[in-house]
């Protein structure tokens, strides 16, 4: 099953991020730390005037802690989405493995019968 292994991979690669081995900066951001980096981001990608079809609108610092307070909390709401995701799967893993386990079984039991007879 690829796909299996392409999730635990997934699923490997987060699980690495939030523990202890994850990497130190990632750790200690908040909304806070990464509004500055954001904001200056943000203001580096502009669309030359001329190639502009309407005139550029330039945000005041307030717009721009409420466009970026809404993209974390996006951000957020994706790394639920996510979680819950692998969650699923992880229980929809454990249910093919025990259907498994029972096609096994009842292969056995079938074996049996035919020697019975």
């Amino acid at each position: 099953m690829k796909n299996t292994s392409q999730i635990d991979r997934l699923k490997q690669i987060v699980e690495t991020l939030r523990s202890e081995n994850g990497c130190p900066w990632d750790k200690a951001q908040t909304h806070a730390s990464l509004k500055p980096g954001c904001i200056e981001e943000a203001a580096e990608v502009k669309v030359p005037s001329e190639e502009a079809k309407e005139p550029a609108y330039d945000m005041n610092f307030r717009e721009k802690e409420i466009t970026i307070g809404l993209l974390l909390d996006t951000i957020d709401g994706m790394q639920s989405y996510i979680d819950e995701l692998l969650s699923e799967i992880e229980k929809q893993n454990t249910d093919i493995a025990r259907i498994a386990e029972l096609e096994a079984k009842n292969a056995e039991y079938k074996a049996a019968m035919v020697r019975m007879r």
